[in-house]
């Protein structure tokens, strides 16, 4: 059971056999492969992944509770949805063009 090397290897897959080892028996940093936690590459453009969402949130929430307050106070036009709406997008928008400088400092992507 748990001494059973090749019960193990089985149960592993097919593709486990193959990423061990290179086509010439290499080691996998021989040939390029790397785990995917290693990879320091990929690391700052994954900060700007939720970006988007993050901006539509904003702008979301905010138009949401300008929303709310024109229904409350009786307003006419919906000014407080288009304010507090443009508010949200202009601070995602500013978190985005912070988090660009702030990666660019630290020589990210």
């Amino acid at each position: 059971m748990g001494g059973d090397s090749e019960s193990d290897s089985d149960t592993a897959g097919p593709l486990a056999a193959s990423s061990e080892m290179g086509t010439d028996g290499e080691s996998p940093s021989k040939v390029g492969f790397k785990r995917s936690g290693s990879d320091e590459r990929g690391k700052p453009w994954m900060r700007f992944v939720g970006v988007g969402m993050e901006i539509a949130l904003y702008t979301i929430v905010l138009g949401g509770i300008g929303h709310w307050l024109d229904g409350r106070l009786g307003t006419a036009k919906p000014f407080l949805t288009a304010l507090f709406g443009l508010v949200g997008f202009c601070f995602g928008m500013y978190r985005l063009v912070r988090m660009a400088v702030l990666s660019q400092r630290r020589g990210g992507a």
